[in-house]
């Protein structure tokens, strides 16, 4: 259940995009709004009076904001202003507040607004065991969030049960919208060894791939029979393509969904991997993409 959304913040209008999608979520689940504001420290002797300036412009934004946002929504919210490296600010607050949820805006369309994703959000979503829907400004000019909710939720699945243990999250956000899922199952192409003689080289991938699509839909059809909840819509595809990332972009589009909800590695040595494929729809998708990592400190 989501009783708590987090929202970090710098000020900007680009980070406040993801306020739409927070506010939305929050109202619907009867959650907890958290904004969280962090900053880097400042040594005094570089200019002796920026650390109270610093501090005194955070209280004035969020007194403004608060001020805005209360006439807009009935949401409990609640405000932090923490010192210190931003990223391991912002996992520290998600902790201390207990966030089923952490929602925050990420590169836009340009090519300059991907190095975004690669600083805080970046740092951020490689650190935190909490969830994290990332959402992307529709317009790179006017930084508004159009979020069109989470009716239609692609999960895709590789046979891993971590990949499976995005299906929790992706159901516990769908429901607050009576979503409907689809399952994707990417078939690699080519899939495996094959001959160096030409002409049978695309014989015998023909038939791995046609082998691995037949393993696929057995699987997905398992999968949708265990991951379906009574009273929830699941359907599934497998698509064969040549690399993992575009064929879930592509499937995304085709299916008309809201949402990406993809999992991530758990375990402490891949603390800081998200994975190739992950990272790709990650800095590529037109879509939020929810992020999830499963388990506890030493799980995988």
């Amino acid at each position: 259940m989501i009783k708590r959304v987090m929202v970090p913040l710098d000020g900007s209008d680009f980070a406040e995009s993801a306020l739409t999608t927070a506010l939305d979520v929050a109202h619907r689940a009867g959650a907890g709004l958290h904004l969280v504001s962090a900053q880097e420290e400042v040594p005094a002797w570089v200019y002796p009076g920026i650390p109270a300036a610093m501090a005194e412009w955070r209280v004035e934004y969020f007194d403004r904001l608060l001020e805005r946002l209360r006439d807009e929504t009935d949401v409990e919210i609640t405000t932090a202003m923490p010192d210190g490296h931003v990223a391991e600010e912002l996992e520290y607050e998600a902790a201390r507040n207990d966030a089923d949820l952490v929602v925050m805006a990420t590169h836009g369309r340009g090519p300059l607004s991907r190095a975004w994703l690669g600083s805080v959000a970046d740092a951020f979503v490689r650190r935190t065991r909490r969830p994290v829907l990332l959402v992307r400004p529709s317009d790179e000019e006017t930084t508004t969030d159009v979020w069109q909710g989470a009716g239609r939720i692609l999960v895709p699945l590789d046979g891993s049960g971590l990949a499976e243990a995005a299906m929790v999250q992706a159901l516990e956000l769908g429901r607050l919208y009576r979503a409907s899922y689809h399952l994707v199952r990417i078939v690699h192409f080519p899939v495996g060894p094959t001959s160096s003689y030409i002409p049978d080289a695309a014989e015998i991938n023909e038939e791995v791939v046609r082998a691995a699509e037949e393993a696929a839909a057995k699987y997905l059809t398992e999968a949708n029979d265990r991951l379906g909840v009574e009273g929830v819509s699941v359907d599934h595809s497998v698509v064969v393509a040549p690399q993992v990332a575009r064929g879930i972009l592509a499937t995304a589009a085709a299916h008309r969904c809201d949402v990406i909800a993809m999992a991530t590695h758990g375990s402490r040595l891949r603390r800081l991997t998200l994975g190739s494929v992950t990272d790709k729809v990650l800095r590529t998708s037109d879509v939020p993409v929810l992020l999830v990592r499963p388990g506890g400190e030493e799980d995988d």
